[in-house]
C-alpha cells in the first residue's frame, strides 16, 4: 500500500514538474522573441539608415538595395517604402513608385507626404483626376501644404479649369509660407488671369511676382506681353529688355520685343530683336516668319522670302508663312510661286489665301 503510495505521489509530481518547466520555457520564448524582435527592428533600421547614405549620395540602386532589406527584415517598418517610392519617382518609374506609396500610405495613413508623392507619380502618368484626389487628401491632412495646393492648381491649369486653378493659387499666396513659390503663384494667376480676359488683374499680378522675385524674366515677358495687350508699347518693351537682362539667351523675349517694335514700325529694331532671338534659338519658327515681315516691310522681299523659307522649313504646317511667302513672291512677279503657296496656305485653314487662289491664280481649284 506504501509502495503503490509512491508510485502515485510520483506521477503526481512529475506531472506538476513537467508543467512547471513548460511555463517556464514559455516565458524563456517570449523574452527569445522579444530579443528576436527588437535585433531585427535594429538589423532594419540600420539598413535603412545606410540606404538613406547612399541616397543622400546619388547611389539610387545600391540605396534601393538596402531599403528593400530593411523592408524584408521588418515588413511593417514604413520609411524604406517611402524611400523607394522616392526613388522610382526620380527613374520616372511612376507605376512602380505608385505601388511603394500605396504600401507606405497603408503603414502611414495620416502622413501627407504620401499621399502628396503619390500625386506626383499619378501626374506624370497623365492621371490628372487621382492626382486632384491625392492633393485634397494631403491639403485634408496638411492644410498648410503650400506645394500641393499649387500642383493641385496647374493640373486645372492643364485642364482649363480656369476658376478652380485661380482659387488654388490664391491659397498658395494667402500662405505666403515660400518665397519663390510665392512669385511663381503670382506670375502663375496672373497668366489665368490674362485667359479669362482680366488684363488689368493680370498686370497687377505680374507686378506682385517681379516684386517678390526682382530677376524673374518670365514674370518681365509675361508683364511685357500683358502691356502689349494694353498697347502701352515703351512699357511692354521696359520690360522685355529687364527679361533678357536677367536671361540673356530668352529668345521669346526677343521675339515678343520684336513684335512691339514691329507694331511701332521700327522695322530695323524689330529685325535686330528678330535676329537675336534666331541667335539663341536656331529652330524657332515663328522668330523666321517674324523677321521675314520686318523686311517686306522695308521692301526686301528677297530677304523676306528666304526666311519664309525657313519657318516652312522647321515647321511644314506654319500656315502663315506660306500666306506671308505669296505675297513676298508676287512682289518678286513669281506668280506661280506665289499661287502654290497660297494654295498651300487655303489647304490649312487660312481663309484669305482661298480668295487668292480664286481671283489671282491661272490655274483651276482642284
Amino acid at each position: 500500500m506504501v509502495r503503490l503510495f509512491l508510485i502515485i505521489s510520483f506521477c503526481v509530481m512529475s506531472l506538476f514538474r513537467t508543467f512547471a518547466q513548460n511555463n517556464d520555457t514559455v516565458n524563456f520564448e517570449n523574452d527569445s522573441i522579444k530579443v528576436m524582435k527588437e535585433s531585427l527592428r535594429q538589423e532594419s533600421e540600420e539598413a535603412y539608415n545606410k540606404g538613406v547614405e547612399l541616397y543622400q549620395s546619388g547611389k539610387k540602386q545600391e540605396a534601393e538595395n538596402y531599403f528593400i532589406n530593411s523592408i524584408e527584415l521588418l515588413p511593417s517598418f514604413d520609411k524604406p517604402y517611402y524611400n523607394l517610392g522616392l526613388i522610382k519617382n526620380e527613374l520616372k518609374q511612376y507605376q512602380d513608385a505608385i505601388k511603394w506609396f500605396n504600401k507606405y500610405i497603408e503603414l502611414a495613413p495620416q502622413n501627407d507626404k504620401g499621399y502628396f508623392n503619390r500625386a506626383v507619380s499619378k501626374t506624370n502618368l497623365n492621371d490628372f483626376d487621382g492626382a486632384i484626389l491625392d492633393y485634397t487628401k494631403t491639403i485634408e491632412i496638411n492644410p498648410k501644404y503650400n506645394e500641393a495646393y499649387y500642383n493641385k492648381a496647374n493640373i486645372h491649369l492643364a485642364k482649363e479649369e480656369y476658376n478652380k486653378a485661380l482659387e488654388d493659387f490664391t491659397m498658395v499666396i494667402k500662405l505666403k509660407s515660400d518665397d519663390k513659390l510665392l512669385s511663381v503663384a503670382y506670375n502663375d494667376r496672373g497668366s489665368i488671369k490674362l485667359k479669362m480676359n482680366d488684363l488689368d488683374g493680370a498686370i497687377k499680378d505680374y507686378e506682385n511676382a517681379t516684386t517678390e522675385n526682382p530677376k524673374m524674366y518670365i514674370a518681365y515677358n509675361n508683364l511685357g506681353s500683358a502691356l502689349k495687350q494694353k498697347k502701352n508699347y515703351k512699357e511692354a518693351i521696359i520690360n522685355y529688355n529687364l527679361a533678357v537682362k536677367f536671361k540673356p539667351d530668352y529668345y521669346i523675349a526677343y521675339n515678343n520685343c520684336g513684335e512691339v517694335k514691329f507694331l511701332l514700325e521700327d522695322y530695323d529694331g524689330a529685325i535686330v530683336e528678330f535676329s537675336e532671338s534666331i541667335k539663341y534659338n536656331p529652330e524657332y519658327a515663328y522668330a523666321y516668319n517674324n523677321r521675314g515681315n520686318a523686311k517686306y516691310k522695308l521692301n526686301d522681299y528677297k530677304g523676306a522670302v528666304e526666311d519664309y523659307n525657313k519657318a516652312i522649313k522647321l515647321n511644314p504646317e506654319y500656315s502663315y508663312a506660306y500666306l506671308n511667302r505669296a505675297i513676298s513672291k508676287e512682289m518678286l512677279r513669281d506668280a506661280d510661286g506665289a499661287c502654290k503657296d497660297w494654295q498651300e496656305a487655303s489647304k490649312r485653314g487660312i481663309k484669305s489665301a482661298e480668295e487668292y487662289v480664286k481671283t489671282q491664280c491661272n490655274f483651276k481649284q482642284q
